[in-house]
């Protein structure tokens, strides 16, 4: 399932169809018909929309056959759509005075766009057009599986990083925590 959470500054504009809306102080919770879940703070001093997309898959999720998958996929997601070619989404966003960035961990991906409060619909348009939409060219793909192999390697000289992993290694004997690369 895939969880968005959006932090914009006019929640009121949260309309249906909705199957559940639950206001909380500053925070709306709304779970479209879709599943989708979309979560609102606002906060009037800062002019500013945080877009950010929780996908509910990780390294957990990974068979070992297909490990780095998910991380990979991530990378995949900046490399165009049908509509945006190769940087046209990263082009787009900082048009618009944003920033966007992705990252993946055990049990999520998660992408992020930080823009003007005024570019908030351009930007969620952007998102969900490479959340949906991602092309996979044979040669975009090569080159970014070898960044992904890159960055792990990069780990083994993080000590902490290390540590970590051999941490989750030794107490993980049965879970996919045990793997780390």
């Amino acid at each position: 399932m895939l969880m968005a959470i959006v932090f914009l500054l006019q929640a009121a504009q949260i309309l249906e169809p909705y199957t559940l809306r639950e206001d909380q102080g500053l925070a709306t919770k709304v779970v479209l018909k879709n599943g989708l879940t979309v979560i609102v703070r606002e906060q009037q001093a800062v002019p500013l929309t945080s877009i950010t997309t929780y996908v509910k898959a990780g390294y957990f999720d990974e068979e070992d056959r297909i490990s780095g998958i998910s991380h990979v996929i991530e990378h995949m997601f900046f490399k165009g759509t049908s509509k945006r070619p190769v940087g046209e989404i990263a082009r787009q966003t900082q048009a618009l005075g944003g920033y966007l960035n992705a990252y993946t961990y055990y049990d999520r991906t998660v992408y992020h766009t930080e823009v003007p409060a005024e570019n908030m619909k351009q930007a969620l348009e952007i998102q969900a057009d490479a959340l949906w939409n991602s092309v996979y060219d044979a040669e975009e793909l090569k080159q970014e599986i070898e960044v992904v192999l890159q960055e792990n390697n990069r780990k083994l000289d993080n000590p902490p990083a290390v540590a970590s992993e051999k941490l989750y290694e030794t107490a993980f004997e049965q879970h996919r925590m045990k793997r780390w690369r």
